[in-house]
């Protein structure tokens, strides 16, 4: 099982991948110290989530 921690400047975002190549994602704003519920998502790879979340979230990027 792979995770990786996203840090933005609205959210902090951890995103699995389970065995079956499942990806799932939780995240805690920055006004809460606890993390959402783990979230089934659309993404197949945690690659591609995490250049989601930097789209989304990091217009910088």
């Amino acid at each position: 099982m792979q995770s990786v921690i996203i840090n933005t400047n609205y959210a902090k975002f951890e995103i699995m991948q389970d065995e079956n190549g499942t990806v799932f994602e939780r995240h805690s704003n920055y006004n809460k110290c606890c993390f959402t519920e783990w979230e089934e998502t659309f993404y197949s790879s945690i690659e591609e989530a995490e250049k989601g979340i930097y789209y989304l979230y990091c217009p910088d990027y």
